[in-house]
Order: structure tokens, then sequence, then C-alpha cells
């Protein structure tokens, strides 16, 4: 998978509150990282259980209280020409927040997921791309 479909992987994983998408697509030297976070999560299995309790928060919160949360295709333009990006949305009561997730891969494969704030995800040129 080159990166693009990777992006679409991901995508689905948000989409879909599910890490279903992404087990068999993290790199055996995985990383993850965030710019709200000081410390670099390392290794597929830590993340893939980081994820699978913050999907079933956004789960619950969907169901509780009508929460949004939209995975968006797009393409960075403050980094290399096109690179492809996910724009999260995250509406809470009725607040949206979104950040711009990027990822490396490599042979295939993710290695390395970062959750930012800049470059902004209103920065992003958005495809139209919702993947389901």
């Amino acid at each position: 998978m080159n990166e693009k479909d990777l992006i679409i992987q991901l995508a689905k994983a948000w989409n879909n509150q599910d890490t279903y998408f992404i087990a068999n697509l993290l790199h055996d030297g995985f990383k993850y990282t965030s710019q709200w976070v000081f410390e670099e999560m390392v290794g597929k299995e830590k993340y893939l259980q980081h994820m699978d309790v913050k999907f079933q928060r956004i789960r619950d919160g969907i169901a509780q209280n009508g929460d949004r949360i939209e995975a968006a295709i797009g393409c960075c333009t403050q980094m290399e020409p096109d690179k492809p990006c996910i724009v999260l949305a995250h509406t809470i009561d009725g607040k949206t927040n979104k950040v711009t997730i990027l990822i490396k891969a490599e042979n295939g494969f993710i290695k390395q997921i970062d959750v930012c704030g800049i470059p902004e995800p209103e920065s992003a040129r958005l495809t139209g791309e919702v993947p389901r």
C-alpha cells in the first residue's frame, strides 16, 4: 500500500471507531506522536490498545450526547507537495475541534502517526473523501 492507501485505512478506523482497519498495517517499529503529549508512544500493540479505549469513549459520546467525529482525506499544503493527510473533526457539546493527522510509511506499513495542530487542519486541501 502507498501512503494515500494507508491514510484512507486510518480514516476508516476513525470513522468507524474500529482499529480493525489498521491492525495489520502498523510497522513493527511503530511510533505515535501528538503535539499535545510530551512522550511518543512506541509499539503497535500499545497504540492499538490505546485506540480501542479512545474509540470506545468516542462511541459512548456519540450514543449519549450526540457527539460526532469525521475523518476527511486532504492534502497537507504546508508540507511536501500534496502529502496525504487526515483532517479529523470531533464535535463535543456542539464545539468542533480539528487536528491534522500525518503518517510516515515504510514498505507498505504505517511507521508513524503524528497528530498535529501545526500544520493547521484548515490549511489542508480537502479531497471530498470521507472513507467509511
